[in-house]
């Protein structure tokens, strides 16, 4: 008497989740801005179980798949007796290397290349570290954040309590003399300037060098 056992085969939801996301990163172009492509599963599949052993799976992406965001797509599984597709959310996303904080950085510390590192994320930002170096910040830093645009200012010509030279205009005759800044000022900010405990309201037009207003 011949038997025939047929072997059934239990596909865990667990198995196909990490065949899609892995199928997917075969099928995703070259990354853009040096970056690397993230892809996980917003969900996991229901196990399948199957008579045979001798299966094949398959990805099938949507018509319109964007890759970058989230595609809904299927796992189709078959083999000569068998066929069924079983849907599978998944999310790619784009991680570019971005500036951060090495270490923590006052606010107004002047960056330096040790004050920053290379790190990737998601969110867009600062990709050449070089031209923020010589830059300061405008508020605290955590270690291991982003550094973002807004974080960062070019620094001042004047800073305050500076001795700056002021220069006033009259009849085409310039009359010089010095006082202290009550601010920070980039060029052609409007700034007070106290002149022996009289403050003048002045333009900056060069480093600690303004303009008065008489």
């Amino acid at each position: 008497m011949i038997l025939n056992f047929i072997i059934s085969v239990i596909i865990s939801g667990e198995s196909l989740a990490n065949f899609a996301v892995a199928d997917m990163y075969k099928r995703l172009p070259p990354p853009q801005q040096n970056g690397k492509w993230k892809v996980s599963a917003l969900n996991t599949p229901s196990e399948v179980s199957i008579a045979d052993s001798n299966y094949k799976l398959e990805l099938e992406l949507p018509k319109d798949v964007t890759y970058k965001g989230t595609n809904f797509s299927w796992i189709k599984i078959e083999n000569q007796d068998f066929f069924k597709k079983v849907p599978i959310n998944l999310k790619v996303r784009l991680w570019i290397p971005v500036a951060s904080a090495a270490k923590r950085i006052d606010k107004h510390h002047i960056l330096t290349k040790e004050d920053l590192q290379i790190k990737f994320s998601e969110e867009a930002g600062i990709e050449d570290i070089e031209s923020i170096i010589g830059m300061r910040t405008n508020r605290f830093v955590a270690k291991e954040e982003f550094i973002t645009k807004d974080m960062i200012e070019t620094l001042p010509l004047i800073e305050k309590g500076d001795k700056v030279e002021i220069v006033f205009y009259k009849n085409d005759v310039a009359i010089r003399s010095y006082g202290i800044s009550k601010s920070d000022g980039w060029l052609n900010d409007s700034i007070f300037i106290d002149i022996n405990g009289k403050i003048i309201k002045s333009q900056v037009i060069d480093k600690k060098i303004v303009r008065g207003e008489l």
